[in-house]
Parts: structure tokens; sequence; C-alpha cells
């Protein structure tokens, strides 16, 4: 009996041994691969910020382009909105379409103008 508790001790030492042991190869796996991660992360970090960098100027240009696109068109006319050029295409409209209803006597707007 003695032999056999001795036994069975073993045998459970050995198998804790062997799940340490596959415990610290997996933790050792892991840790590559999170330091691999980590690295990869580092590295793409960089080249983002590098293509930022490299971008800037171009904003800037293209930030100086629209600020005198803008300015020659405020020098042209004073901006409006697009309801006020909503109303005023609307109101030339209404305009044509009297001038022209007046001129038809009697034609009405289907599309096309006719007779009615």
């Amino acid at each position: 009996e003695a032999e056999q508790h001795q036994r069975e001790r073993e045998h459970a030492a050995a198998d804790h041994r062997d799940q340490l042991e596959a415990q610290a190869t997996a933790i050792d796996s892991l840790s590559g691969s999170v330091k691999n991660t980590t690295l990869l992360m580092q590295q793409r970090g960089n080249a983002v910020e590098a293509q930022l960098v490299a971008m800037e100027p171009r904003v800037q240009k293209l930030d100086v382009a629209i600020q005198e696109l803008e300015g020659k068109t405020d020098a042209w006319t004073d901006p409006i909105t697009r309801s006020e050029v909503n109303i005023m295409a609307t109101s030339a409209g209404q305009m044509i379409f009297n001038k022209n209803s007046a001129m038809a006597d009697g034609a009405t707007w289907i599309g096309f103008w006719s007779k009615s």
C-alpha cells in the first residue's frame, strides 16, 4: 500500500511537472507573440506618422489655394446661400411664365406650351 501511494505521488508529481512545462511553453510563445505584435504596432505607428508629416506641406498648399479661391469668389460677388439662389431662380421663372402666359393668350404650361 505504501508503494502504491508512493507511485501515485510520483505519477502526480510527473503530471504536475508536465503541466507546468506546457504552461511555461505557452507563456513563452505568447510572450514572443506580444513582443512581435508590439514591434509591428510601433512600426505601423511610425509609418503613419511619417505619412502624415509628408502630407502636411500638401495640406498647407491646398489650404492656401482654397483661401485664394474664396478670395476671388468674394471679389466677384457677395457669397449667397443656396436658398437665395433658389428664390432668385423661382422668381425669374415666375416672371418668364407670367410674361409668356400673357403673350400666349391663355396658354398653359404642361411641360410644353399648348393652347387650351
